[in-house]
């Protein structure tokens, strides 16, 4: 009898051994799965909002085509002025709203800020080149004082990483990693940075000065711009006016 209760003892023990295993294992399990899904999650996210930015400066593109078409302003004329902003850096005088991107009669579009977990703010510059984007039949050499090489770009600060990502892998920009790019203090922040019609070369997006070579020639990408002492600032770029 003795012999029978501790067969019966070392079965119900080894059964426990069994389901412990075997929670263990499941525990695992849905611990990476659960990890994995983040993951998933996360990149997905980052492709919704990167695609809502790109829609967005894309529609901005096509109302300033249309009214430089249809409308007949020029590259000078187009204005981002509106109390959206709550400053007046995008003003241009004399004022033509048929060339106001944010105005009704000119191009209609809506000023905003960029979608949560994308990045802090747009800003419209008028003062960079990015290398590669030349379209005149000569490469343009940009120096200060000569506006024949600068784009018209809007720009969005403090990129979430992963996104920022995002943005270079749809642009077949390689390496994805945002690539460091020494640029000047008056890219934003300040009057001279914000589009206003002057064109006047300041900055460089790109390999020229030892920049981030993997976006040149790229009508959009982000980068991580060393401005005012900050080495950790994602910033994307989208070309609306390429000179």
């Amino acid at each position: 009898m003795l012999k029978k209760d501790t067969t019966q003892k070392g079965n119900v023990l080894w059964f426990i051994l069994i389901a412990i295993a075997l929670t263990a294992a499941l525990t695992l399990t849905f611990t990476r799965s659960n990890k994995t899904s983040g993951k998933n999650a996360d990149k997905n996210q980052a492709k919704i909002v990167s695609l809502q930015v790109l829609n967005y400066a894309r529609d901005i593109k096509n109302s300033i085509e249309k009214m430089r078409a249809v409308n007949g302003c020029s590259e000078s004329e187009i204005s981002f002025e509106h109390s959206f902003w709550g400053h007046a850096h995008y003003d241009i005088t004399p004022t033509n709203t048929a060339c106001q991107v944010f105005a009704t009669d000119g191009g209609a579009q809506t000023p905003k800020n960029p979608p949560e977990k994308a990045g802090t703010e747009y800003l419209f510059i008028d003062r960079t080149s990015v290398d590669g984007l030349d379209i005149g039949t000569t490469a343009c050499t940009p120096s200060p004082g000569n506006g024949k090489c600068v784009d018209l770009l809007l720009i969005m600060r403090n990129v979430d990483k992963t996104v920022c990502e995002t943005f270079n892998k749809m642009n077949s920009i390689s390496p994805v990693t945002p690539q460091d790019d020494p640029m000047s203090s008056e890219l934003y922040g300040v009057n001279d940075g914000y589009a206003n019609g002057s064109f006047d070369f300041a900055n460089q997006i790109g390999s020229t000065g030892g920049g981030a070579s993997n976006v040149d020639g790229k009508e959009y990408g982000c980068i991580n711009a060393l401005v005012g002492g900050d080495p950790d600032e994602l910033v994307f770029f989208y070309a609306l006016i390429k000179r």
